[in-house]
């Protein structure tokens, strides 16, 4: 099968997840979800599940080049293409810290009778609000 159909199944699988989520919110609100009260208006909810499908197509597209993929797969990959892809991201922010803590502990150890200096992440780096 091809990679576009492969992407079609993803966007399948998202828009099946997009309907689950609307399908729930008019059960239990017994509301349109733009209508809960706090929630969203109609044109960003729209616009939130469109991406979402998108994204679903997306992520089944990828993974249909990595190699043979069922389309009962692409549906899969596009229904979880939010956790797969927030996975994704923590692991990546996961090395990401690993590799400043290696860099972090290559710097040379300071001599005794040297003034102390502060190596490292600091908080006023982090995003506390604070001055470099």
């Amino acid at each position: 099968m091809s990679h576009w159909a492969m992407a079609v199944y993803g966007l399948v699988g998202g828009l099946l997840v997009s309907l689950l989520t609307f399908f729930r919110v008019v059960q239990t609100k017994r509301c349109w979800p733009w209508e809960v009260p706090g929630g969203t208006k109609l044109s960003i909810y729209i616009a939130a599940e469109m991406a979402r499908t998108l994204i679903g197509a997306g992520v089944a597209w990828a993974v249909s080049m990595a190699g043979p993929f069922s389309a009962f797969g692409a549906v899969i990959a596009g229904a979880g293409a939010p956790a797969i892809l927030d996975k994704w991201q923590n692991s990546a922010k996961d090395s990401e810290l690993t590799e400043v803590g290696s860099l972090i502990r290559s710097i040379p150890a300071q001599e005794s009778g040297a003034e102390s200096q502060a190596v490292g992440i600091g908080s006023s780096v982090v995003g506390d609000g604070g001055v470099l």
